[in-house]
Order: C-alpha cells, then sequence, then structure tokens
C-alpha cells in the first residue's frame, strides 16, 4: 500500500504497478448527513475516523461508503512521453469525457469518453495537434445529450507570438467560458459560447494581441436570453 497526496492509497503490485486504490469514505446518517471520514495508514493497517461530536448528534443507522476500484488507463493513445493536465467533465448517467495535453506536435490536446462503469468509449480523440504548444485543457457539457466543450490555450501556428483560447464543441448547449488575460493590470474576462451549428473544428474564444491563459469553463443548461460570444 501506498499513501498519496490526494488522501487516496493505492494498492501496489510486487512489481510496484498501481492495482487498485482506496479514495475518501462517506459517512452518511439515517437523516442524510454526510461527513468526509479522517483516513490514516499505520503500516499495513488502514484507519477510518469518524469524530465523537458528529456520532453523538447523528441518527442512526451511520453507513460508511468508501471508493474503492482497480486503476485504469485513460490515456491510450501510441504516443511516448507524459500525458498530463487532465480535466474531467460529467456526462450524464454516470458518463464522463476526460481532456489532457500530451507529446505531438509540440504539446497537443487529446480527449476521451467513459462509460458510468469506467470503460472507454470509442478511441483517444486528438482535439489539436497543430504547431506550436496546445495545453491546459477544461471540459464541461453532458455527452449523454451529444453536447461537450473542451478549452484550451495554445499558439495558432508554430512560432506565433501569442497564446490564444480554443474550444471545440460538439452539440448543443450553452457554456460560460473564463479566462486570464496578460494586460496589465491582469484582467479576468469571460463570454457565452452557444451552438454554432458547423462541423466540430477547433474555433478561436479568445484572440487579442495579448496573451489569453489558462481556461475554465461551465455547462449553464437552463440559461434564459440569448447568449452572445
Amino acid at each position: 500500500m501506498q499513501p498519496l497526496t490526494t488522501g487516496e492509497i493505492q494498492f501496489l503490485s510486487p512489481a510496484g504497478e498501481s492495482v487498485a486504490s482506496y479514495g475518501r469514505a462517506i459517512v452518511e446518517d439515517g437523516c442524510g448527513e454526510q461527513l468526509v471520514a479522517g483516513m490514516t495508514l499505520t503500516r499495513h493497517r488502514l484507519r477510518l475516523v469518524v469524530p465523537r461530536e458528529w456520532l453523538e448528534r447523528a441518527c442512526f443507522p451511520v453507513a460508511v461508503d468508501p471508493l474503492i476500484g482497480p486503476n485504469f488507463a485513460v490515456s491510450t493513445q501510441p504516443i511516448a512521453g507524459n500525458q498530463e493536465r487532465s480535466a474531467v467533465a460529467y456526462a450524464g448517467e454516470g458518463a464522463c469525457v476526460v481532456a489532457w495535453h500530451g507529446p505531438g506536435n509540440g504539446s497537443d490536446v487529446f480527449a476521451q469518453a467513459l462509460s458510468s462503469e469506467g470503460m472507454l468509449l470509442g478511441g483517444t480523440i486528438p482535439l489539436d495537434t497543430r504547431g506550436g504548444d496546445q495545453q491546459y485543457p477544461d471540459a464541461a457539457g453532458n455527452v449523454s445529450q451529444g453536447e461537450a466543450l473542451v478549452l484550451w490555450q495554445g499558439y495558432s501556428t508554430l512560432g506565433a507570438a501569442d497564446v490564444n483560447i480554443y474550444g471545440l464543441q460538439r452539440g448543443g448547449g450553452c457554456y460560460l467560458v473564463v479566462w486570464g488575460e496578460g494586460t496589465s493590470p491582469a484582467n479576468v474576462w469571460g463570454c457565452f459560447v452557444v451552438p454554432t451549428g458547423g462541423a466540430p473544428t477547433p474555433f478561436a474564444i479568445a484572440a487579442t494581441v495579448v496573451d489569453e491563459r489558462a481556461p475554465d469553463v461551465a455547462h449553464i443548461s437552463n440559461r434564459k436570453g440569448t447568449p452572445q460570444l
């Protein structure tokens, strides 16, 4: 067993490979009150700690529900090097979409859909493989309804001077996108993104003469009015 800085504990094979993980434990009483149990590992003994004060006011019975399961590879494309800076968006009915950057034409952005059982749905999707570094993706949407938006920062071409924000949208949905802009003083900007009706190809969201970095996105299910990009 090996404790991680995230509070998760991994179980390793004799060869040192991760075969299972034990995540945080949720404690819930009969009235629906929840608490994240403390977790410590001493040698080969795992201890879950629930404060006495919480138990004294809890409605019994009390259930402990730890997150435990096997590990599996998400980034499976045959590209050597580190796959990093992953972002996850809930896709409805337990499914999700994962985006990350890894080596390619510089640094490229990839995505993978997963089922509620953790099965890979189709293969790895290259989102942006243009020259220059495409990095730091974020994702949001409802893939079960065919809606998703993945963002990243990158260069329009190899050797371009400014970093811009790009996105790839599939299906409908409305999104709020925010990012930091390299003005002096630095500001945070945002915009709404709505379906374009076109093919799912990368498009520029913010591309001014200064750097735009560190994008974040949120899916908006019921926004009134007509958002403007």
